[in-house]
């Protein structure tokens, strides 16, 4: 009987996991997966945990600090921010340049996104907005969730055919409801490599590092590639 693997995942590796891994571990949005400083703060906190996936420099930081099994880190890939609206939304954003998206974002009526304090895309929406100095403007019509999963959902149940959401594309991908519009233009580019490991506390190490080759295994790439993940 294969093992079941209690994991603390960032939410941008929910579909994927979901996908290769669903059988092994438990999928329970802000529980297992959310914004990856919960998630971070969650696993600190000593929570059963078996797989690890996280930003790659927080693996680093808990490596250092001697919490990762060694020889068991593996990058699963990067992932880009986008942006999404409803499936059924007319609306094609303009987001080519800095300028357009400026234009877009302003007129949007609610803008989706995950927390700004603790997920990588929501603080670096919150950056974009400031940079871009319609922060003020907009900041009444934000509509913010604890990971980008949430946001995406919810963006679809508001029935809002202007509104705009912003997370990374694995999150936007994964959910049937909204589409990609595309990625934030070079001036906003964000792209995130995702790291996966065997903290030393896990029960299951052998069935843990098993899971980890699955999922980073050079004949899943092109699953990885679907869900959003660009090769590490």
């Amino acid at each position: 009987m294969t093992p079941h693997l209690h994991i603390i995942s960032a939410g941008a590796a929910m579909g994927l996991t979901r996908q290769l891994l669903g059988d092994q571990v438990s999928i329970n949005v802000g529980l297992n997966f959310g914004a990856v400083r919960t998630m971070y703060d969650y696993f600190v906190s000593g929570v059963p945990c078996d797989l690890l996936l996280l930003t790659r420099a927080q693996i680093d930081e808990l490596d250092a600090a001697g919490c990762i099994v060694p020889n068991s880190i593996l990058d699963v890939g990067h992932v880009k921010t986008g942006v999404a609206v409803r499936v059924g939304s007319k609306a094609h954003p303009d987001i080519h340049d800095a300028a357009s998206l400026k234009v877009t974002l302003s007129k949007a009526s609610s803008l989706y996104c995950p927390d700004m304090k603790q997920s990588t895309a929501g603080l670096h929406v919150l950056n974009m907005l400031k940079q871009l100095g319609i922060w003020e403007e907009m900041r009444g019509r934000i509509s913010e969730h604890p990971n980008g999963a949430t946001a995406m959902r919810m963006m679809d149940t508001s029935n809002d055919e202007e509104s705009i959401g912003c997370t990374q594309v694995t999150e936007i991908l994964y959910t049937p409801s909204v589409r990609l519009v595309g990625l934030l233009p070079k001036e906003f580019e964000l792209s995130t490599v995702y790291t996966i490991a065997v903290p030393k506390r896990s029960t299951e190490p052998e069935a843990a590092m098993a899971a980890i080759a699955k999922l980073c295994s050079v004949s899943n790439q092109g699953v990885r590639t679907a869900a959003g993940f660009d090769a590490a």
